[in-house]
């Protein structure tokens, strides 16, 4: 009777282990069932609308999610967290260590605070004022707009030639003129902000074309001229990388985020079709002034003064 007895537990034991077991397993396949439910429910968001479930391609999309996220990250700590040092600036051969004769010193004036203003447009201003007011080296819009053709855009033909959507452009002008506080950088919001790569990149060229004093300033815009027309290469460069390092600390900034980027853009030419001429047409009269050329000859030098940087940018500007 006993080993009858023992038998019965034994026998006991081994079904209730046996459903614990079949249990857990149920518990562990609806976990997995619920995990991979929101994969496709994220994916199905992610892919406009169209449900994946195949898991190879769910594996793909969530690397590639995961790679574009660090790309924005890194590339937004480098912008933001550009210093005004003037040490950083690449000096040209004929330039002494010293900072150059004209440039602005980094000093009490450039520890730029955050204002109080009720809300905190950012066109049509002089990009001195902007940072004094928001303490920013780089203008989120100008941020902005890179981190988004970057990730989305360099590879796109025409990019920064083809026009966006004027009314899509006039919409986001509104919305970065009419913010109430300063913005926090919000990566995850940049494809709601942004929905065409061509409204982000008209965008841009409209913040460069607003301002009351180009971003290379009125001042330089003879000398520029001057430069461009040297017949040596090195000459050329050496000249106009001399000027751009007398520029204003918030301009250097600006110009020197702006003209790593369009190097990159320039890196997919076999792909988007813009070399650093194409953007050097697009932009020259931009951030140079298009009413300050007076001839046709002046407008072909601010072309000459963009291309020769846009080709000679990790010469004259410390890379990120």
């Amino acid at each position: 009777e006993n080993n009858e007895n023992n038998e019965n537990n034994e026998n006991n034991e081994n079904n209730e282990n046996n459903e614990n077991n079949e249990n857990n397993e149920d518990d562990e396949a609806n976990e997995d069932d619920e995990a991979n439910e929101d994969d496709k429910n994220f994916y199905h968001h992610e892919n406009n609308g169209h449900m994946v479930s195949n898991p190879a391609e769910i594996e793909r999309q969530k690397r590639q999610l995961e790679n574009k996220t660090s790309i924005i990250e890194s590339l937004g700590r480098k912008l933001r967290g550009f210093k005004f040092d003037r040490q950083r600036r690449k000096n040209t051969p004929q330039q002494p260590s010293s900072t150059p004769s004209g440039a602005h010193q980094r000093g009490d004036r450039f520890k730029g605070t955050p204002s109080t203003a009720a809300i905190y447009p950012v066109f049509g201003l002089h990009l001195s004022h902007l940072y004094e007011r928001d303490g920013l080296a780089v203008p989120t819009v100008v941020e902005e707009c890179i981190l988004t053709v970057t990730i989305r855009g360099p590879d796109v033909e025409g990019i920064y030639r083809q026009p966006g959507s004027t009314a899509d452009i006039q919409k986001l002008r509104n919305m970065y003129n009419q913010r109430k506080q300063t913005p926090a950088f919000l990566f995850q919001e940049l494809d709601d902000i942004f929905q065409d790569i061509h409204s982000a990149a008209g965008l841009l060229k409209q913040f460069f074309s607003d301002p009351p004093d180009p971003l290379f300033t009125s001042e330089n815009h003879d000398s520029l001229l001057a430069a461009a027309q040297h017949d040596s290469e090195t000459q050329r460069r050496d000249s106009i990388h001399a000027i751009i390092n007398s520029l204003p600390d918030p301009k250097y900034a600006t110009l020197r985020a702006l003209c790593l980027h369009l190097s990159r853009v320039v890196e997919n030419a076999h792909i988007n079709h813009m070399s650093s001429h194409h953007l050097a047409v697009i932009f020259g009269p931009t951030l140079m002034g298009s009413n300050l050329a007076k001839t046709i000859r002046d407008a072909g030098c601010q072309v000459q003064v963009v291309d020769t940087i846009l080709r000679n940018t990790y010469s004259i500007f410390e890379e990120d």
